[in-house]
């Protein structure tokens, strides 16, 4: 699958394969398990429901013993217990706000420049001027820790430029 800036967190987490709760019973048991447990009032219920309390749905409890003991049951079973807890996860990035790719580059992008600018401030705090260390405040600003922070203001350039470009990369 290809990821593009206006993929979705569920086409990443799902990788555009189809859903497997989304099954209906009655299908399951006709095409994993020949037919066995169909019945006409099982039609619409999801596979989802059907796991969660097996017995509201097959009442023969030698039929139902026989479909549990299946590998194709056991495998159905995981595979929708994985997508729960998938849905679950995607929810509370809903919740918090994370829709798509985009908004997770953007707060990517916007983390780093705060990093960056937090790390400039704290430079700017601990020598009198900007470029060079003519009056140092106290013995931290060294030569040695002018030089590693007067990189970090460099580095915060392209943390501007990224987070002020990506607009215009998406045309907003």
């Amino acid at each position: 699958m290809k990821f593009t800036i206006s993929t979705t967190i569920e086409e990443v987490l799902f990788g555009g394969r189809a859903r497997v709760k989304d099954i209906k019973l009655n299908d399951f048991l006709t095409r994993e398990l020949d037919g066995r447990g169909a019945l006409d009032a099982n039609r619409d219920v999801l596979l989802e429901e059907f796991f969660k309390d097996p017995t509201k749905y097959i009442r023969d409890k030698g039929a139902l013993n026989e479909i549990q003991a299946s590998g194709r049951y056991l495998g159905m079973k995981r595979a929708v217990k994985g997508e729960v807890i998938f849905d679950e996860d995607i929810r509370r990035l809903y919740k918090n706000g994370v829709h798509g790719l985009l908004r997770c580059l953007v707060a990517a992008a916007l983390f780093l420049f705060l990093v960056c600018w937090l790390r400039w401030l704290y430079f700017m705090l601990k020598c009198t001027c900007f470029f060079f260390c003519v009056a140092p405040r106290s013995s931290i600003c060294s030569p040695h820790r002018v030089d590693k922070s007067f990189f970090c203001v460099f580095q915060s350039f392209p943390c501007v430029f990224s987070f002020f470009l990506i607009p215009l990369l998406i045309g907003r």
